[in-house]
């Protein structure tokens, strides 16, 4: 934290987020000009959170009627990030399920 500035940790702070997670496996060098070396997705983050909510859950996922899908860095910009989780969890979430993605906001909830 000594490398970032006061305003950068308040503000990081004040989301009431208690855990961040960067894709990159390089992030101090990425910081210093190099090039990224992802080591997963935004979309595999949320997939994983998805898959770990349910599990821990225990319910019948068919109750599940909205996910709620929000990042600041999504993978892309179309299709959105909940339609990739949709995608990528067949099987586990209805086809039905509604989904609300919100690009530049945060979190995953379901």
């Amino acid at each position: 934290m000594h490398k970032l500035s006061p305003e950068l940790i308040n503000t990081i702070c004040s989301l009431g987020v208690d855990q961040r997670y960067s894709v990159m496996d390089n992030y101090p060098e990425f910081l210093d000009g190099a090039p990224v070396k992802p080591s997963t997705t935004t979309t595999g983050l949320g997939v994983d959170a998805t898959k770990k909510c349910v599990e821990e859950w225990g319910g019948d996922p068919s109750r599940i009627g909205l996910l709620v899908a929000a990042t600041n860095t999504p993978d892309q910009m179309l299709p959105c990030l909940a339609s990739e989780v949709m995608g990528q969890t067949h099987g586990l979430l209805s086809r039905s399920l509604r989904t609300v993605s919100m690009q530049s906001q945060a979190a995953l909830s379901c």
